[in-house]
């Protein structure tokens, strides 16, 4: 699992189109404590598309059903995003994120899989 970062960018590496792309998806894995993977970079060590794309994974992961568990509701994965802000997020990009979201947005779940 903490290998996919690395292997996804790897992956990309040769298309031409994705190379300003690859910092996101190789860092979206660190966290603003230096705790995450795959270099344990710190803060603004870590590019800021990769910040962003970080909690756009997480809350898209919470907010969608997965073989192994059922979508949150978008409050209740915005409050687990904000426990671990300033930890594994950047204040700055969950300020953005919670200022884009209408309180009672949907998000489109994705059918749950069998």
């Amino acid at each position: 699992m903490k290998q996919h970062p690395s292997k996804g960018a790897n992956i990309m590496r040769p298309v031409a189109q994705l190379k300003d792309m690859l910092p996101g998806i190789e860092l979206h894995h660190e966290h603003m404590d230096g705790r995450g993977y795959p270099f344990g970079l710190k803060g603004d060590e870590i590019p800021l598309m990769a910040r962003s794309i970080a909690v756009s994974d997480t809350l898209d992961a919470m907010t969608t059903h997965r073989p192994y568990q059922s979508a949150m509701e978008l409050d209740d994965a915005l409050a687990h995003i904000r426990k671990v802000t300033g930890t594994k997020f950047d204040p700055a990009v969950v300020e953005a994120l919670e200022a884009v979201i209408p309180r009672r947005a949907k998000i489109c779940t994705r059918p749950t899989y069998h």
